[in-house]
């Protein structure tokens, strides 16, 4: 199987990112040799899934810097990732426009 590169975007909430782990669990399962990446809000959020194996790298908004934000999306989509899942979407405007900015090839999300 090859090898792909997956963003997680997990802006929605700290509950809604404990609700998504199973699903994080068998991503990790079905792609064992993809490099999976959780682009989280904030601390909080990325803590839940620090240490627990299934990411490979977390990415936060460490701040409200609209300067830093930026910088931050354009390193995510220099990386040219092949999927986006949005871990609970619904349908703010804004998680689909954040999906659109980080350009992966293949967005998951709700229309």
């Amino acid at each position: 199987m090859k090898s792909e590169k997956i963003i997680i975007i997990a802006v929605s909430g700290i509950g809604n990112a404990i609700l998504f782990t199973p699903t994080l669990v068998n991503l990790r399962k079905k792609f064992p040799k993809s490099r999976i990446v959780i682009f989280s809000r904030n601390k909080a959020i990325a803590d839940i899934f620090e240490g627990s194996g299934y990411a490979d790298k977390i990415i936060t908004f460490d701040n409200y810097n609209i300067i830093k934000r930026l910088q931050t999306l354009i390193k995510i989509r220099s990386q040219k990732f092949d999927y986006s899942i949005t871990a609970f979407p619904s349908n703010k405007f804004q998680f689909n426009i954040l999906a659109f900015i980080i350009g992966a090839r293949k967005r998951i999300t709700h229309k």
